[in-house]
């Protein structure tokens, strides 16, 4: 080399806070059995919250990266509860292969709700999600023979993974099984979201108008990146209803959109796994809370008031741009 310093690239901001965030996440989840202490009511809770995580990050991805602000995504989440519900009660299948035909419907309703909902933009899009939403919520309410109407999905059979592992009133199994499903499922996400497409998703976000001058369909854009967030989220509601060997109506109704809806902005849209921050909280708060407070939500809505007055980046957001930024300053400057 010449008698210059050689140029040293600064790291990406966003590569920082994705491995921060993912290094918190992975801790959390390997550890969280080994606190526990396997009691039945606390390992089914980490289960929930799992869950719930799941549904927030594939939530986000149509919320934080792309900018679509829905509140029908129960329907995603009902759908997909029920539907495996159907096929292990009324075909008999395996778990495994009830949950990937789930995941298949949930997206092909999302392709036929996303047709129809992006047709509109803004709180019309808003709108119209919330309305074709609650129309699946009253289907659900009257074909009782399949989804049990207000008496929820009862019967499921007993399920297992072959010989090997029963999930049936093994809450350590249901745990292992769901964060596999989960944690496969948010790796693809993750990826997603890091490729090319993701920063096309991302950049329609921030600016619709200059990346469809840039050559981008930003409209096929958003319609894909609605029915991937559909789809995940159909998978976190068969998820559920294998936790709960139970699915009840209240999780097609629009208060479950609104619940991810303020998991998603607790934890942070615009780090990947703000949504597992948020569910941790929601959750936490709602376990505790309600033992004490018939009115818990009170409690929880102005947390959500002051999360969104002073920390707008969410909680993990907020946490991860205090640290990468401190980190970003301690690194050496690329030099001209």
């Amino acid at each position: 080399m010449s008698g210059s310093t050689a140029l040293k690239q600064t790291p990406n901001p966003s590569s920082v806070k994705s491995l921060f965030a993912f290094a918190v996440g992975l801790i959390i989840l390997f550890a969280w059995p080994l606190f526990a202490q396997y009691t039945p009511i606390f390992t089914s809770l980490a289960t929930e919250i799992i869950i719930f995580s799941l549904f927030g990050i594939a939530y986000n991805m149509a919320l934080g990266y792309t900018g679509l602000i829905s509140l029908g995504h129960a329907a995603f989440f009902g759908f997909g509860g029920y539907f495996t519900g159907a096929m292990l009660k009324f075909f008999g299948l395996p778990v495994i292969l009830s949950l990937m035909l789930a995941l298949v419907a949930s997206s092909i309703l999302g392709v036929v709700f996303g047709f129809i909902c992006l047709r509109k933009t803004g709180v019309y899009f808003t709108l119209v999600t919330l309305a074709i939403s609650q129309m699946l919520y009253y289907v659900a309410q009257m074909w009782i023979g399949v989804t049990g109407g207000h008496e929820g999905m009862a019967g499921i059979p007993r399920l297992g993974l072959g010989q090997w592992v029963e999930l049936t009133n093994n809450p350590k199994g249901q745990y292992w099984f769901v964060a596999s499903v989960a944690g496969i499922s948010v790796y693809m996400l993750w990826r997603m979201v890091n490729s090319s497409f993701g920063k096309v998703m991302q950049a329609v976000r921030e600016n619709e108008e200059r990346a469809n001058t840039c050559g981008y369909n930003t409209k096929r854009v958003k319609y894909v990146a609605f029915i991937i967030s559909g789809a995940f989220s159909g998978l976190a509601g068969s998820l559920y209803l294998i936790s709960q060997e139970f699915f009840g109506i209240e999780n097609i109704y629009w208060t479950m959109s609104g619940a991810v809806l303020i998991i998603t902005l607790f934890g942070g849209t615009e780090v990947f796994l703000g949504p597992f921050v948020g569910a941790l909280l929601f959750l936490l708060m709602k376990d505790s809370f309600s033992h004490y407070f018939e009115y818990w939500q009170i409690l929880t809505g102005t947390l959500f008031v002051a999360v969104v007055l002073f920390l707008p980046e969410g909680i993990l957001g907020s946490i991860v741009t205090f640290f990468s930024n401190r980190v970003l300053r301690r690194l050496p400057k690329k030099e001209a």
